[in-house]
């Protein structure tokens, strides 16, 4: 059988949406977030419609995720992932897919991917959208999905 993750995320609300799902522990700077189901679909929600509204990205379109290989175990990595699956792209960990995706989607370490040819979008991975700085090229998006 196979069960989307997205079906998954639904039932969860369902039955148990105020309960933790997600627990994110960063034991090097003594961070830790909670997110309940509600929490982490509102998450999902927000960033598939700026993918699909904003960015046009498309089903089957090929999605350069560097933040899954940069922060593989963060959440919001998770939200990208799953917000992605949602509209139908696919999650392009391949160094080939910087040349080729029309999207990537990376961490604060933006600096590598800001000629790219691709639309840039940049995670700060700060629980309250603090920003990035100053001196972003227009070619890099910052993210900010504020609940």
């Amino acid at each position: 059988m196979n069960t989307l993750v997205a079906d998954l995320v639904r039932a969860r609300l369902r039955i148990a949406g105020g309960d933790p799902l997600i627990t994110y522990y960063d034991v090097a700077k003594g961070e830790r977030i909670e997110l309940s189901a509600v929490t982490f679909a509102n998450w999902v929600a927000k960033t598939a419609n700026l993918l699909s509204w904003e960015i046009s990205v498309a089903p089957a379109d090929p999605v350069a995720l560097p933040l899954a290989v940069e922060a593989p175990g963060h959440w919001m990595t998770a939200v990208w992932e799953v917000a992605l699956w949602q509209i139908g792209a696919y999650v392009d960990l391949s160094a080939e897919a910087l040349g080729r995706a029309g999207v990537v989607v990376c961490g604060p370490d933006w600096q590598a991917y800001a000629y790219a040819t691709a639309d840039v979008l940049a995670c700060s991975l700060q629980p309250f959208a603090t920003g990035l700085g100053t001196g972003l090229p227009p070619s890099v998006t910052v993210t900010v999905i504020v609940e």
